[in-house]
Formats: C-alpha cells, structure tokens, sequence
C-alpha cells in the first residue's frame, strides 16, 4: 500500500528542463559548436559527486573542443540559469494535485538532485510548501542519482519500506534512482528531449493520474 510520494523537482514538477533545453540549443548554434543538443541530457538528473563533465564530454561530437565548450556552457548556465520564476515554469496541475494527494493522506517530499537553495527557490516560489512534508537536496549525500540514498533517506525519514513510497521522476538517472531503492516509479512522460524512460514502471502525462498509478500498484 503506497503511503507517501516522492517526487523528483525539474522536469516533474517544473518545466525547467525544456526551458534549458532551448537555452542550449541557442548556446550550440552561437558558437557553431557540432555537438548535437541530446548531449546535454546525459547529465539530466545528476547531481553532487559525479564527474558530469565528463559524462558531458563522452556525448559531445569529438571535432569540438570539449573542454572549451563545457566552459562556455558552466558561464552560460551560470549567467541564464534562474532568470525566471518557478511559478511561471510550473506545471499548471501541480498545485492542485499535490493538495489533493495531501487531503488523501499521503506523505510527500520532493527528492532532487540541485542544491538545497535552488530547491528552496522552486518550493517557495510555486506556493507548495504547505504540502510537502520534506524538500530534500541530493548534494547532502556522498553518491547522488542514480544512486538510491535521497529516496532511502525520505523513505526512513517517514519512518516507511520501499514497497509504501512511489516515486515520481522523469530522466534515466532519476528513474534507476527510484527502481535501485527498490521503490515503484511513474515517469513524467518526456514529448520534448528524448529521455530515455524504458525503466519506469509506470508513464503518466501529468500528477492528476497518480491516484490510478497507485490503484494499479494495489491490484
């Protein structure tokens, strides 16, 4: 019986991911770089203690120069990265989902691989504190997605098994995260960057059809 929801934050519950997505597409394009833009997806997901420059660089087309090209795109993300509000970038559902699964009963946390103030950022500025019970950054552990320990911490942290917490992810390394912690997991389902979501147990196309996921699980 599922009794909490964890739920991973760019891409799941704001759209940032697509948003990056273009400003990487216009990065590529201004510089002339070849790499194709699906490069940038290998790092989706990835958070503190893994070498995301070098996953970065195994996916870039080899006539680049990838160590410049990586530089660039660090100043990039670092000057354009957060001109925008979450609450503009927030998936329209999303407020009134949360608040319904909350009446239901269920524990949520949104587990994210970004640092702690970026997801500070994004609760607070979607107004959906009041229904999380936890907002947990994975640079607070020493492995991060796809490894499992954010969801083993929420999931101890509720005091739950793996068999009682359903996560919600949309990127390869979240999806093992979820399924290394030995916990269902229902994907976001991606239109837009070709994330590869084979692993997920479940696909929805947004929070409103979570309750079935959950129906489902029961059976």
């Amino acid at each position: 019986m599922i009794k909490a929801i964890l739920f991973d934050l760019d891409g799941v519950l704001v759209d940032s991911e697509a948003y990056e997505q273009r400003l990487n597409v216009a990065f590529l394009k201004e510089h002339g770089f070849k790499s194709d833009v699906s490069a940038f997806t290998s790092i989706i997901g990835l958070g503190a203690g893994v070498d995301w420059r070098a996953v970065l660089k195994s996916h870039l087309d080899p006539e680049d120069d990838q160590d410049y090209l990586v530089d660039c795109w660090v100043k990039m993300v670092e000057r354009k990265r957060g001109n925008y509000s979450f609450g503009e970038i927030m998936y329209p559902e999303v407020p009134e989902a949360l608040a319904r699964l909350k009446r239901e009963g269920y524990q949520l946390a949104v587990c994210s691989s970004s640092e702690q103030s970026y997801v500070d950022a994004a609760v607070s500025q979607c107004g959906i504190g009041p229904y999380l019970d936890l907002a947990v950054s994975g640079y607070q552990f020493q492995r991060c997605k796809p490894f499992p320990d954010v969801y083993l911490y929420a999931r101890d942290r509720f005091g739950l098994t793996s068999e009682e917490c359903l996560v919600v992810e949309d990127s390869a390394n979240g999806i093992l995260a979820g399924k290394n912690a030995g916990m269902p997991v229902a994907a976001r389902r991606d239109l837009v960057l070709g994330l590869d979501q084979s692993q997920a147990d479940y696909l929805i196309d947004d929070l409103n059809q979570l309750e079935e996921v959950i129906a489902q699980i029961a059976r």
